[in-house]
């Protein structure tokens, strides 16, 4: 979505960079686009082009589909100028960039960008650092790059999160690795000692517990699953349990 006062300066520029963008053989070292993953795909990317064309949009580059004799399943790198809003609401994952006028207020920017069934990522472009975090917050996408592209630019610690229909749950981060463990609450009653950072006795419990005088003592699970030798030696024991398993099969089939 593009202010409508810097419209034709800002498509001008990124007409200028997409025809640097030529799609071809991996190893053709002008190539920069390489195929698409199936002919599905590559049908899917030019119905949505022609659908968006259909409804009013301009194919400023692009936009054909390359003859069937063609090896690859190969799309051009394709511009779309003045497109409606109600057609570039589906995602499409082609070389296919759609440009479309606001009247410059933020209210607005942020209801037409959020007025989709998926939220992966956003990018906020501005001279203003202030309004480019105030918008970045109400766009309801995982990752929000402040002039920047968020998949190039975000550091190891930060979440890779899908809003909406975008995906369920996230990895990376804290939040991420929290997912791969199951929490756990032992409540006790007064006078129940919950010892504080005993080690796992086979349970692969860790206890943390500080109480106060008189208040329910509280420990949390850490980690999950066999602790001590028996979670060392249990995929050990699962091999060769699957080894007689097999053996024993192919004995009475003989």
């Amino acid at each position: 979505y593009v202010d409508a006062s810097v419209r034709d300066e800002f498509a001008a520029k990124v007409l200028a960079e997409a025809r640097q963008w030529v799609a071809g053989p991996g190893l053709d070292a002008m190539s920069k686009l390489g195929p698409l993953v199936s002919s599905h795909q590559r049908a899917t990317v030019h119905r949505h082009v022609q659908a968006a064309k259909a409804a009013g949009a301009t194919v400023a580059l692009g936009g054909t589909l390359p003859p069937e004799s063609d090896p690859g399943y190969f799309y051009p790198a394709t511009v779309l100028l003045d497109v409606p809003h109600d057609a570039v609401r589906e995602e499409t994952f082609g070389p296919v960039v759609s440009l479309t006028t606001f009247d410059g207020s933020e209210s607005n920017a942020c209801r037409l960008a959020n007025d989709s069934e998926y939220g992966l990522s956003a990018s906020v472009y501005t001279s203003d650092a202030t309004k480019a975090a105030r918008v970045g917050r109400a766009l309801r996408a995982g990752q929000v790059g402040l002039n920047c592209y968020a998949m190039d630019n975000a550091p190891p610690e930060c979440p890779w999160v899908g809003h909406k229909r975008s995906g369920f749950g996230y990895h990376s981060g804290t939040e991420g690795w929290r997912q791969f463990s199951t929490p756990k609450s032992l409540i006790a009653l007064p006078g129940v000692e919950v010892a504080s950072g005993a080690e796992p006795t086979g349970g692969g419990e860790q206890a943390r517990s500080t109480p106060s005088a008189g208040a329910p003592a509280h420990a949390q699970q850490v980690g999950g699953g066999l602790g001590g030798r028996a979670g060392q030696w249990l995929p050990i024991a699962a091999a060769l349990a699957l080894g007689v398993v097999l053996g024993v099969s192919m004995a009475r089939r003989r």
